[in-house]
């Protein structure tokens, strides 16, 4: 996985738990606000909108409410000066007062530009946050060609998540198996079979056109679908750009010719569109294991070795759980000095450890608890490390979740953790 597509990796996973977060959210009455001013939309436009509906804000009959929708809308107003023109994928905002799980009240209030445009725009007060324009930006953003071809023609592609995009369409008449007379079979069969030729050429050289940008393929995969057997004589052919080999996934039987056999092609290649980032977390945690198997000395697991390899410099892959549990949380003693911990979220027994001083007894003071893989997130590149994220969707995930708490690394170089031990126990 190159850098840009970590980076897209990251991007999505911190939507998610956004999302997470927004969706678990409930207000009383209409007090939560969401905006959404879509990547050409007027922020002058958004601004008075709000004015006006702070207007109307003052002619809810339920006085508390009425108070509650104003005081969202006046922050809503001021996330939007936050930002001197739109940018250029749009801003989203939300704000409101959520009400916590002791029965105490929260503000909310969140303005970001999206990572990738928006085309919605939306404005809603409710008793809760509406995500459903965030959730349709983590449709998968790899973007895959399609080539649909039959005796009729030939159908181009992108297909991006359930967005499809028709490149080019291409006609021919190419000539039946059987003339009419009036020229010898084999006359007849040699026009054919040229004109079969030079139409797979045609199909060959566009594909290049259309799928190859700077010297590389400008997809992440290439489908072929189409009737018989001129499929199969598209990748045959000398024609056929190389550097597009490679990147063909599957080859597909479809009934149709043009959009119907796209649509076909796209219904039949959904296991393989939605298999890739699988594919990519098998092949990362595979190699890991691998180096596990083979007792190459180059990896690390759990908490403690992953935090000591990291302040040294020795990891070259960080591989994180999505869903890892983790904490890292920063203390503070009463003479002002700091220190860094990293523990289980659900151990409450080391918590309540932390919060003492071991050689004073003096209490601790918390200056912040973060999610560990939200915070690695955020810095993973002070430690001069690419950072991986998986999910638990395959066999090899779920053994990493479970077995190596859900954190581990790739290593350039051997560690001697032994030298840590030796370190901590000189500490206590």
């Amino acid at each position: 996985m190159d850098l840009d597509e970590r980076e897209e990796h990251i991007r999505v996973w911190k939507m998610k738990r956004l999302i997470r977060t927004l969706d678990s959210a409930r207000g009383e009455g209409t007090s939560m606000i969401s905006l959404v001013i879509p990547a050409k939309g007027n922020l002058v436009r958004a601004t008075k909108m709000l004015s006006e509906e702070f207007g109307t804000a003052t002619q809810i009959k339920s006085h508390s409410n009425s108070v509650s929708v104003q005081q969202a809308i006046k922050s809503a107003q001021h996330q939007l000066k936050l930002f001197s023109r739109l940018p250029p994928n749009g801003v989203v905002v939300y704000c409101g007062t959520c009400v916590t799980e002791e029965g105490g009240e929260r503000r909310v209030n969140v303005s970001f530009e999206p990572y990738r445009p928006i085309h919605k725009s939306l404005y809603w007060c409710d008793s809760k946050f509406h995500t459903d324009i965030l959730s349709e930006l983590l449709v998968p953003a790899d973007k895959f060609g399609f080539i649909v071809l039959d005796g009729g023609g030939a159908c181009f592609a992108f297909v991006r998540g359930s967005e499809k995009t028709v490149l080019h369409r291409m006609s021919v008449s190419l000539p039946k198996k059987q003339g009419r007379g009036g020229q010898s079979a084999d006359r007849f069969e040699r026009i054919r079979r040229e004109k079969r030729q030079k139409y797979i050429q045609r199909v060959a050289e566009k594909a290049t056109q259309l799928f190859i940008s700077d010297n590389i393929p400008n997809v992440k995969g290439l489908i072929i679908a189409g009737l018989g057997h001129t499929k199969d004589a598209l990748v045959a052919s000398n024609a056929f750009d190389p550097r597009l080999r490679p990147a063909v996934l599957r080859m597909l039987d479809v009934s149709y010719g043009m959009e119907c056999g796209l649509n076909q092609a796209v219904e039949a290649a959904a296991p393989v569109l939605g298999s890739m980032q699988l594919l990519r977390e098998q092949k990362l945690l595979s190699r890991f294991f691998d180096h596990i198997a083979r007792d190459t000395g180059l990896y690390c697991y759990g908490l403690d070795e992953c935090r000591y390899a990291l302040e040294a410099g020795a990891v070259d892959t960080l591989i994180v759980a999505e869903l890892l549990t983790c904490r890292r949380v920063m203390l503070r003693s009463l003479t002002g000095e700091e220190r860094e911990e990293w523990i289980l979220s659900d151990d409450a027994a080391t918590m309540h450890e932390l919060l003492k001083d071991n050689e004073t007894g003096e209490p601790l003071e918390v200056v912040s608890s973060d999610l560990l893989s939200e915070w690695l997130a955020e810095n993973y590149l002070q430690f001069g490390c690419s950072l991986e994220l998986v999910g638990g969707g395959s066999p090899q995930s779920v053994q990493f979740c479970k077995g190596m708490t859900g954190i581990a690394g790739i290593l350039r170089y051997r560690t001697h953790f032994e030298e840590y031990e030796v370190e901590e126990e000189d500490d206590e």
